[in-house]
């Protein structure tokens, strides 16, 4: 199993379980920008699982346990240790194995709540891109890309959806409205993107792969 940790400056570099990329060349995509180089440039090939995490893993999986209520709540209670995550991967041998669990729900109708438009943003993108879409409960939820998969799904999830999207939302200049993220963007990516706020980019890929899970009726486990 190869899974990286990205991070963005050196204050966030230690105590990461996992190998580190920086990512010094932050887009609006966040890490989804990372992942499509990485599996673009091969990253994946070689081993049964791959993943790419943020170095905030450790932080919101105790935050969606703890802070997080309702759908979108953790209920996993197991105390994690890359060790013990990689252990029950190769028990199971799933199609994919999420670090966070949580019950069957509409991540794009949750994410409307915080993120007024993002439900519009959703259908166009996935129309753009030949998904047809339409408010769907899923089984299974996977936030924030805290995911690994079988790497060839992984490399089908980039080059059929995450990809294709990207380069549909690269021309869409509605994205880049506040997307009401309660949080300041940090003042470096505020002078690189030129607005003072998260736009939407970030939080319509984290949500993709829920869908791609979905749409391939893949065989999913959370720890």
């Amino acid at each position: 199993m190869r899974v990286f940790q990205i991070y963005f400056d050196d204050g966030q570099r230690a105590g990461l379980d996992y190998p580190p990329v920086r990512n010094d060349d932050c887009t609006v995509y966040f890490e989804s920008s990372v992942i499509k180089q990485l599996v673009e440039s091969g990253a994946h090939v070689g081993h049964d699982y791959f993943g790419v995490v943020s170095h905030q893993l450790r932080e919101k999986l105790g935050y969606t346990r703890d802070s997080w209520g309702g759908e979108i709540a953790n209920l996993s209670t197991r105390a994690f240790s890359p060790e013990a995550f990689e252990a029950e991967v190769l028990r199971g041998a799933p199609d994919v194995m999420g670090f966070q669990t949580h019950i069957p729900h509409d991540p794009v109708a949750v994410a409307e709540r915080f993120h007024p438009g993002f439900t519009q943003s959703f259908r166009d993108v996935m129309t753009a891109i030949g998904y047809g879409w339409t408010p769907t409960v899923f089984q299974h939820v996977l936030y924030f890309n805290h995911f690994v998969a079988k790497a060839p799904i992984y490399e089908s999830y980039v080059k059929e959806m995450l990809a294709p999207a990207i380069a549909v939302m690269d021309h869409m200049p509605e994205l880049m409205q506040n997307s009401l993220y309660p949080y300041p963007l940090p003042a470096p990516l505020q002078a690189r993107f030129g607005i003072p706020h998260y736009p939407f980019h970030p939080f319509l890929c984290e949500r993709f792969f829920s869908y791609f899970a979905h749409l391939h009726r893949l065989r999913c486990a959370h720890y």
